[in-house]
């Protein structure tokens, strides 16, 4: 769980609580400096499964890193809070093929086994860091906004003072993460020349003005010497005329295609016509079309896509999403059962599934919705809403105890921490020593202990260096 603040201290900070945004991908989304993480199981368990042979490469556990999009249209990828790689959806983007998406991950992944984030970070006020960092990856929703209706999952966070004011590395290490990069592109026997021809292709743009450039190269200092030294081991790798295997190359397609259709669904519809015949661009299409406000119509491909493929668990839930965010959360709700009958394991999907049965207002379904969300809550701990949800749901059922230390939870996760506390103690007071609420209880108790008065004037401190910076 992460650390939590007091109520007062924590909104001091001026890290804007951001609202949920239904989407077909869950974002949250705040001011124009603002980092906004866009979620989306598909495309999280694509990059995962291609960077997977790096990371184990690197001696790292896969399960163990995350792998976060931020949307942003910029060039730009970056590491934080130990192993979490960011990448701008600008970035994937603006990549060409999956060697050069690959090469950025090897790259981040480099930085990360160097430890070269937690170097970096010594420097820094560590407890503002970490404030600002459980506002990135802690999922923190508005405690204004009690959006019910929208499909979430989201998490986001953080300003300017975020990720961007302490991700540039030294030049050192940016060499340092190049070298790592390409052993671990060797060790896992895939070609280099996607991270030369990624490089090559930010290096015409240090010409242009600061304004101009690429965020990439001015958190990732580019030098020519850098360039060459990752352009003479790609040439000399054994692997340099390797091709990537099939279902990295289509998983790679699938995720610019989708990525697309999201944020330039005009584009999307120009370049996946009514005469498609891809499954990609089908599938691109009908995303399209929804972020276009043509409901029936990206029915009608997502439906043909279903019929070809009944099992393909993707479609079903974007179909679900389509349906819920135009107000059909009885037939979204069937939808998204089955697609958590076909992922049981992802978290996203099942929180999508229980939110929509516990939309439908019916009684019947509370239980499946509960297993749900109980679900959901393991693989998205830090996400508040999975726990106002649950809270509601067992608050219809008449379990106002085990609704209070949901409720408990969510206050906690989104830095309430009187509130949470309070409902703890109201918990305690009514339960048997020992049971399995008491223990949660106690465990909400135990992590909100208000932190040492010194540590809140530190992160008020970079608040206000921050607002300066800011002009405010």
């Amino acid at each position: 769980m992460p650390t939590a603040f007091s109520s007062k201290r924590f909104l001091a900070l001026g890290l804007a609580l951001l609202s949920l945004v239904p989407a077909p991908f869950r974002s949250a989304r705040a001011a124009a400096d603002d980092v906004s993480i866009v979620r989306d199981a598909e495309m999280e368990a694509a990059i995962k499964m291609m960077a997977r042979p790096i990371w184990i490469a690197a001696g790292l556990k896969p399960d163990d890193v995350s792998i976060a999009l931020v949307e942003d249209p910029r060039i730009n990828a970056f590491v934080a809070g130990g192993q979490n790689i960011f990448l701008n959806t600008g970035l994937i983007l603006e990549t060409r093929n999956v060697g050069e998406l690959l090469g950025v991950i090897a790259h981040e992944t480099g930085h990360i086994a160097g430890g070269h984030l937690l170097r970096a970070g010594e420097a820094m006020d560590n407890a503002s860091y970490q404030a600002i960092l459980a506002m990135v990856l802690g999922g923190l929703a508005a405690a204004a906004s009690r959006d019910g209706g929208a499909i979430a999952g989201a998490i986001g966070g953080g300003q300017e003072i975020g990720a961007r004011a302490y991700m540039a590395f030294s030049r050192g290490q940016e060499s340092a993460a190049d070298q790592a990069a390409m052993r671990f592109m060797s060790t896992a026997k895939m070609p280099a020349d996607g991270l030369v021809t990624f490089f090559e292709k930010l290096q015409s743009q240090e010409v242009l003005p600061a304004t101009r450039q690429a965020e990439y190269i001015r958190t990732h200092p580019l030098t020519r010497d850098r360039i060459e030294a990752v352009r003479y081991q790609a040439e000399r790798s054994p692997y340099r005329n390797t091709q990537f295997p099939v279902e990295m190359q289509i998983a790679y397609h699938r995720v610019k295609a989708k990525l697309t259709a999201w944020a330039q669904p005009g584009l999307a519809l120009r370049r996946y016509g009514r005469g498609e015949t891809t499954v990609d661009g089908r599938y691109a299409r009908a995303i399209a079309l929804f972020r276009a406000g043509q409901l029936a119509e990206s029915l009608k491909v997502i439906d043909a896509l279903i019929a070809e493929k009944p099992n393909e668990v993707w479609f079903y839930e974007f179909k679900g999403q389509a349906l819920f965010e135009n107000g059909r959360v009885a037939e979204a709700a069937e939808v998204l059962r089955k697609a958590s009958d076909l992922a049981p394991n992802e978290g996203l999907i099942r929180m999508a599934a229980g939110q929509a049965l516990v939309e439908t207002g019916k009684p019947e379904l509370l239980d499946a919705a509960i297993k749900d969300l109980k679900a959901a809550s393991i693989k998205e701990r830090n996400v508040p809403l999975v726990h106002r949800l649950l809270a509601t749901a067992y608050g219809r059922k008449g379990d106002e105890v085990t609704a209070k230390l949901e409720l408990a939870e969510e206050s906690s996760l989104e830095g309430r921490i009187s509130e949470a506390r309070r409902l703890a103690e109201q918990v305690l007071s009514r339960v048997s020593p020992g049971s399995r609420q008491a223990v949660q209880a106690q465990d909400i108790l135990a992590s909100t202990k208000p932190l040492d008065p010194a540590v809140l004037d530190r992160m008020e401190r970079m608040e206000r260096e921050a607002r300066k910076r800011r002009g405010l």
